[in-house]
């Protein structure tokens, strides 16, 4: 985790905001490492990586933010996985002190209820990728106005 928190020669990195997601890579029984992970393991890694940024965070003055991933909404089954993830997210965020920023919410109100084919035009868009558009819709309409907020 610290190697991500440190410019390339080392140093620790200066940063004012974290942003930061984890977990549309869990939401199934089967491991590939450095990739995706059980279900049953998604709450106890999140829960050691809030811990150690939220230390981090309070030696630096870093804020931080934690966005809660996006639907997968071609697939109801997966995307009731991701919501309890979420779930859990935003528990373990709150323990920690971390703000959430709900990224799913965003992207179903903008596309509507899972299960449906895509979003922006593009079939398959958020399940669990999209097209160029819709990311630069969900980083200027949800992400860059919540990480400005933050900043205040």
């Amino acid at each position: 985790l610290y190697y991500l928190l440190r410019q390339p020669d080392g140093t620790p990195a200066q940063v004012d905001a974290l942003y930061w997601n984890f977990g549309l890579h869990n939401t199934g029984s089967d491991t590939l490492p450095g990739q995706a992970g059980p279900v049953a393991e998604y709450a106890p890694y999140l829960r050691k990586i809030a811990a150690e940024l939220s230390g981090w965070a309070a030696r630096t003055g870093t804020k931080l933010m934690f966005g809660v991933t996006t639907p997968m909404l071609n697939n109801a089954a997966t995307d009731a996985v991701v919501m309890s993830n979420n779930r859990d997210a935003a528990s373990i965020a709150a323990e920690a002190g971390i703000p959430t920023l709900d990224m799913h919410a965003a992207v179903v109100g903008k596309c509507g209820a899972v299960p449906q084919d895509g979003c922006f035009g593009q079939k398959g868009c958020f399940s669990p990728h999209c097209v160029p558009a819709g990311y630069e819709w969900l980083a200027n309409s949800t992400i860059a106005p919540a990480i400005r907020k933050l900043l205040e």
